[in-house]
C-alpha cells in the first residue's frame, strides 16, 4: 500500500461520507474499467453521470462498480484528525496547523498534494 492509499483509507474511515453515492462520487465499472462521475439517478433508476467529460445516462448496475468516492479535501483530513476532541495536553492542533501550512491551497485534493505533505499526514493520522 502506498502512502497515499494509506492516508486515503484512514481519512475515509474517519469521514465515511466520502464514499457515499452522491453528486461527484467517482466509480469504476468493473467490466469496462471506465471511470464515471455520478450526478444522480433518473426516474427509471438509471445513472446520470459524466464519462469522458460528457454527460450521459448509463444503464449500469451500481453493484458492478467499485465506489471510489469524491476527492478528499483539506477539511476531510482535518476532520480525520479529530481536532474537536483536543485537550490541553494534545499536540494535534499544532500538527493540524502545520498541515494547513503545507497544503497546496490552489488544488484542494489530497491526490494533488506533494509527497512530503502526504507523508506528514500519514504520520499524524497513525499516531
Amino acid at each position: 500500500m502506498t502512502t497515499y492509499e494509506s492516508v486515503r483509507s484512514k481519512v475515509i474511515k474517519a469521514v465515511p461520507e466520502i464514499i457515499e453515492i452522491k453528486l461527484g462520487c467517482k466509480m469504476l465499472e468493473f467490466y469496462s474499467d471506465r471511470l464515471i462521475t455520478f450526478v444522480r439517478f433518473d426516474k427509471q433508476g438509471k445513472v446520470k453521470c459524466f464519462e469522458d467529460k460528457k454527460f450521459r445516462t448509463l444503464d449500469i448496475d451500481i453493484s458492478d462498480c467499485k465506489i471510489l468516492g469524491r476527492e478528499i479535501s483539506l477539511s476531510d483530513c482535518l476532520l480525520a484528525l479529530k481536532i474537536d476532541e483536543v485537550d490541553g495536553s494534545d499536540d494535534r492542533m499544532s500538527k493540524a496547523e502545520a498541515l494547513i501550512l503545507m497544503w497546496n491551497k490552489y488544488d484542494n485534493c489530497l491526490s494533488e498534494q506533494r509527497e512530503p505533505t502526504i507523508k506528514f499526514l500519514d504520520e499524524i493520522l497513525t499516531n
